[in-house]
């Protein structure tokens, strides 16, 4: 038989397609229902008390099958002699569940299935846009680019399904190291440039790379709000102003990060797209920058960024390396206690912050504070004072801990210094059965 004329015949007829693809094969035609019969009798030979008679049974019906010379179909399942009743039944639902399971809409079922883990395998598309994109007739990452789905997607949809391929690869950490010395290069010398996340923590290949940046006059700290557990009193609950007074009036102050650092890192070649903007933060693609070889008049080599035009027109046709980059500006008393919380990793952070919980203070990117509900002076330091404003003590006020380091933090916590390295789930886990046996 041909191959168009088999297709012709599981065309017509579905069910008889699916019975003839189950039973043929090299050890027998009716394979698949002796292999799930010997599924059966192996789990009744498990069974802590098992039915000797039953598995004589399905010993039985296997011995008959296999001497059966044609194809079996559900209605020849059920009359068969030979075999009882409750196994006959069991092979007439077993044909019947293949038969279902590769009928049309099945497998079509199958193929939206595997079309839609696909699409959210881009980044920020969920299960249901993946779904709406497959109901209008979206078949793969590819089709996204096309004007009907692109006019469906949100604008950070669209930047990451144009890079999604690059994305798809590790950073390296000579890649974060060129990003880092690019921006040290192109910056102001204010700035200091210091790489946190997967590098500090020893990663050989990273997710995105996460830059601190500070500026020399970037230096105020945004205040908590009230403790949540503070609210909830009637004090508190008083003044409808009071929580809103805690609000540092550092989140509105213009910072470098937007009309400065990122601004410039565009304009010489390395920033692509933005993905997301806050206050403090900027999250995008960039193009990793590559350095070049030049030779001297006198003779000597030297490496130099390739020029600001090449970089352009590389990332206006797509070509280089692509990766995302997340970049925190950081107030400069706020350093060790960014360096802390960027460096992560998420596990250890929530291992952290709990511990300051336990001990009255909260841990936050900006610094270890400690709540004063009932102040019996004005609070004196100068990164509070002058943001809180008057009345101070009608709800409290927070007090920053001075740090300059991460030991300092640790040691407030009351936490031996642990390198960054070792900041991970399974440090945590192995520390608390080591103290768990001690």
């Amino acid at each position: 038989m041909s191959l168009l004329s088999l297709f012709t015949r599981q065309a017509l007829c579905p069910a008889r397609a699916c019975l003839a693809y189950y039973s043929t094969s090299s050890t027998g035609i009716n394979k698949a229902i002796i292999d799930m019969l010997k599924r059966e009798q192996q789990t009744e030979l498990e069974l802590p008390e098992r039915n000797p008679y039953k598995i004589k049974a399905f010993a039985n019906a296997i011995r008959i099958i296999q001497n059966h010379q044609h194809p079996m179909s559900e209605e020849q399942a059920k009359r068969i002699k030979g075999i009882g009743t409750g196994i006959a039944q069991r092979i007439s639902e077993f044909l019947s569940s293949q038969a279902s399971a590769h009928s049309p809409e099945s497998r079509e079922k199958k193929r939206n299935l595997l079309i839609r883990k696909e699409l959210m395998t881009v980044p920020s598309i969920g299960l249901t846009k993946a779904q709406k994109l497959v109901d209008n007739g979206c078949t793969s990452i590819e089709d996204l680019q096309s004007r009907k789905f692109q006019a469906m997607l949100t604008k950070k949809q669209k930047v990451l399904v144009k890079y999604f391929r690059h994305l798809n690869d590790p950073v390296m950490r000579e890649q974060a190291e060129a990003v880092m010395k690019f921006m040290q290069d192109n910056l102001s010398s204010k700035y200091e440039v210091i790489i946190a996340g997967d590098y500090r923590r020893g990663r050989e290949s990273l997710t995105a790379i996460e830059i601190i940046l500070l500026h020399s006059d970037h230096v105020q700290i945004p205040v908590p709000d009230p403790p949540k557990v503070l609210r909830a009193q009637s004090r508190l609950k008083k003044s409808t102003a009071c929580a809103a007074k805690y609000i540092s009036a550092a989140k509105k102050i213009p910072n470098p990060l937007h009309g400065d650092a990122i601004p410039v890192l565009e304009a010489r070649g390395l920033v692509c797209a933005m993905t997301t903007s806050g206050d403090r933060r900027w999250s995008g693609i960039i193009r990793i920058p590559e350095l070049m070889e030049m030779v001297n008049i006198n003779g000597t080599k030297e490496m130099i960024w390739a020029s600001k035009d090449k970089r352009l027109s590389a990332i206006a046709i797509g070509e280089g390396f692509f990766r995302c980059l997340n970049v925190t500006i950081v107030p400069q008393k706020a350093k060790a206690a960014s360096l802390l919380t960027l460096t992560g990793d998420s596990e250890f952070i929530k291992h952290t912050r709990r511990k300051a919980l336990g001990l009255g203070l909260y841990l936050d990117e900006f610094g270890l504070w400690k709540w004063h509900s009932q102040p019996d002076a004005e609070p004196s330091s100068e990164t509070i004072k002058p943001i809180l404003g008057s009345n101070t003590d009608e709800c409290g006020y927070w007090e920053l801990m001075q740090v300059s380091t991460e030991n300092d933090i640790f040691s407030l916590l009351g936490m031996e210094y642990v390198e960054p390295d070792r900041r991970n789930f399974g440090f945590l886990k192995s520390k608390k059965l080591h103290e768990n046996i001690q």
